[in-house]
Order: C-alpha cells, then sequence, then structure tokens
C-alpha cells in the first residue's frame, strides 16, 4: 500500500467517524414526556356526608402520544390528614398537544369533615409504579364544607280576609 493510498483511506475513516453520527442525530427523535394539569372541576360548597366527584384536565406537552397515571388527595385546611380520591388509574391515550381528562371515583365528605376550605393537590406519574413524576399540581380552596345547607325551594303566601 503506498503512502498516499494510506493517507486516503485515514482521511476516508475519520470523515465518516464524523458524518455518520451527525447523520444519525438527524434521524434520532428524542421523546420527552412532558404534561400540565391545565384544571379541575368540583362541587364548590358541599355539606358533610355530601358524595363529590373531581375531574382534572391533563395537557400533553411531550412529544409523543401516551397515558398518564393520575392521583389526587383532598385536605381540609384545619386538617392534618390528606384523603385520597378513590379511582386513580391511568388517562386514555394523549396525543402531544392535545388535553384530555380524568374524572375520579365518588368520594364522601367525612361527617367529621373540616367546616370551611377544602385543597386538592393532583399529580401525574409515567405509570401505576409512581416511581416517575410527571407534574403536580396544588388546587387551594376549592371546596367548601358547610355545617348546615338550607334553600328556600317554594314558597307560597295566601292571605284569606275574615
Amino acid at each position: 500500500m503506498s503512502i498516499s493510498s494510506f493517507k486516503l483511506l485515514i482521511a476516508t475513516i475519520l470523515l465518516s467517524s464524523l458524518v455518520v453520527p451527525l447523520f444519525a442525530q438527524q434521524f434520532t427523535q428524542t421523546t420527552e414526556v412532558r404534561a400540565e394539569i391545565t384544571s379541575l372541576s368540583s362541587p364548590v360548597q358541599v355539606r358533610r356526608g355530601s358524595i363529590i366527584r373531581v375531574t382534572v384536565s391533563i395537557k400533553n406537552t411531550g412529544t409523543e402520544a401516551r397515558t398518564f397515571y393520575v392521583g389526587a388527595s383532598i385536605i381540609g385546611e384545619g386538617e392534618t390528614t390528606w384523603k385520597d380520591l378513590p379511582g386513580w388509574g391511568t388517562t386514555t391515550s394523549i396525543s402531544p398537544g392535545s388535553t384530555g381528562s380524568f374524572t375520579f371515583g365518588d368520594y364522601t365528605i367525612p361527617a367529621d369533615a373540616y367546616i370551611g376550605y377544602h385543597g386538592i393537590y393532583v399529580k401525574l406519574w409515567t405509570d401505576s409504579t409512581k416511581s416517575t413524576v410527571v407534574t403536580d399540581r396544588w388546587f387551594e380552596k376549592v371546596v367548601q364544607v358547610v355545617s348546615v345547607g338550607a334553600e328556600i325551594v317554594d314558597l307560597t303566601i295566601t292571605v284569606v280576609q275574615y
């Protein structure tokens, strides 16, 4: 092998070692698991013993369609113990840039629940093992437990003259 052939071989090897990784980077897609908890809906004012149902809206801000594992807990301002909302689970598949929702099971406000405002904490994971947190959000003062509920349904006053 001549010296010029050897130089050409070395140059080819060096060039291919630079070009192949650059070429491969153009076609390698990195997937990012990202999401945003955009809103929460629940009854605003309830009494002890009432049953509530909470729904969260989730926007997939990542790069691929996917499902998310969702959980939530509720706590009153004067309480120290979190109570999990029932029905933690997995969303349907949400496309990138799209929004989906998840509804938890019925939750009964305990008979001894704190009278006042309650907050709800929502968390998303990549799966049910809860090993990788995607995002979380605290919703402050979203449910108010009141002690007495009363409303006038129908009131008719008839004046009779004697």
